[in-house]
């Protein structure tokens, strides 16, 4: 019985991340070499620190920043942070537009 991974829109996933079986809503970040595990769940809006380990059905709620292996609350994010959240989503997908346009 295989469980889809889904990502949704302006999401923002680090290098080395690892996502298995789990959802990200719109606008969710997870950082780099973090491991968002089975049925977890990142809500719009929310944070995954770098080298975190979201263990198997957590929730990660809209406006939290979450750390740690294990991972756990740490804080609530900024109106800052929750802005860069988009902004990172943004700077990505024009990244992925100029590298396409170059290789054309």
């Amino acid at each position: 019985n295989e469980k889809p991974t889904l990502i949704g829109e302006n999401c923002t996933i680090g290098h080395q991340a690892l996502l298995h079986a789990c959802t990200l809503e719109d606008r969710a970040f997870v950082g780099m070499q973090a491991c968002i595990m089975d049925d977890a769940v990142l809500q719009s809006d929310s944070m995954v620190a770098a080298g975190s380990l979201v263990t198997p059905g957590k929730v990660v709620r809209s406006g939290e920043l979450w750390g740690g292996r294990p991972a756990k609350r740490m804080r609530l994010l900024t109106d800052d942070e929750v802005a860069f959240i988009l902004k990172s989503a943004e700077f990505y997908q024009e990244l992925a537009a100029k590298h396409r346009h170059a290789m054309s």
